[in-house]
């Protein structure tokens, strides 16, 4: 009995010849090697398709929310977002120039469609005055690190001199280590501290992203509509 089976053949540039097997042996074998690949390509192809399209998907969105300075308003905002299921990527909260008025600053990733639906139901919490989403076009965005790194000898002069590149300050300085004060965005910083890690970074404490509206358009006080 001879079974037919169209293989690839790779020496000859992707053109495909027919194979003629005369054995059950043989015939088992090229059918495993067979599904093996296909089934391996299929697979490669669906997790890359799927990630490309996650990636494309979860962008990143900064929600800059104005509440009454009110006990248990941050405990209200953040737990909305673990109910719902997504991860804060960076939080940061201070008084605003009135002192009854404060803003909390979210970083979270999402797809755009979640990201409106989500500010929509945190503007009905109790105490949310209003919620803005600041994009890259029309919000300016800092973040504060404080990078302790270690430094003997002649390594000290080094660490001083990339902190002047990058505009950083020495707060604090000992025999074995110096720390340091640097403001920016979050590739300023984190391209700080890739040059840092050949020194040995020891601590890092970084506040969180905050940022405003570009101009001189504030983000002003109005209750949400319901």
């Amino acid at each position: 009995m001879v079974a037919r089976y169209f293989v690839p053949d790779y020496n000859k540039s992707g053109a495909f010849f027919l194979s003629f097997l005369r054995c059950n042996y043989c015939i088992e074998k090229t059918s495993q090697i067979l599904y093996n690949n296909v089934a391996g390509y299929f697979t490669t192809f669906y997790i890359w398709i799927v990630g490309k399209e996650g990636r494309n998907a979860m962008n990143r969105h900064v929600l800059s929310i104005l509440v009454d300075n009110q006990p248990g308003v941050l405990s209200r905002v953040t737990g909305l977002f673990s109910r719902r299921g997504y991860n804060i990527a960076s939080l940061s909260v201070g008084v605003t120039e009135n002192e009854e008025v404060s803003r909390i600053t979210v970083v979270v990733f999402c797809d755009d469609a979640d990201c409106e639906q989500i500010t929509k139901q945190v503007e009905k919490l109790i105490d949310v005055i209003r919620v803005v989403e600041l994009s890259q076009e029309r919000g300016v965005f800092r973040e504060l690190a404080l990078i302790k790194v270690s430094c003997l000898g002649e390594m000290r002069s080094e660490i001083i001199s990339i902190a002047d590149i990058f505009r950083a300050n020495i707060i604090d300085v000992s025999s074995e280590s110096v720390t340091i004060e640097l403001t920016g965005e979050k590739s300023k910083i984190e391209a700080f501290q890739e040059l840092m890690k050949p020194y040995g970074i020891r601590e890092v404490v970084r506040t969180g992203l905050t940022g405003l509206c570009r101009g001189g358009r504030p983000i002003k006080k109005v209750k949400a509509e319901d």
